[in-house]
């Protein structure tokens, strides 16, 4: 997820599909690029069935940023209790005088 970069783009297809079309999304080349750095494969993210173009599936994305929402919600979980229990130990210093 950390290598991945959203972009602003306009649609510009060859074939004329879709020209001068703004949207966002990954470059599906990136998306690519982003596996092998990483070596983490997610298959069918990017299909390269056309020697032409490269095509991104966003879809596939989906599991891994929900897994990675939930490890974030975990982490920020703990460091509120954290910050909590060092609030509460600066609130009450007598409590921690046989701690030193």
């Amino acid at each position: 997820v950390r290598n991945l970069n959203p972009v602003d783009f306009v649609w510009n297809m060859r074939d004329g599909g879709k020209v001068d079309i703004k949207d966002q999304g990954f470059i599906a080349q990136q998306l690519k690029e982003a596996q092998e750095e990483t070596a983490i494969h997610i298959p069918g993210l990017v299909y390269e069935a056309n020697s032409e173009r490269l095509e991104a599936s966003y879809g596939k994305l989906i599991p891994i940023m929900v897994q990675a929402t939930k490890d974030l919600y975990k982490e920020s979980l703990l460091l509120k209790e954290e910050i909590e229990s060092l609030n509460t130990k600066e609130l009450n210093p007598s409590s921690n005088l046989g701690n030193e």
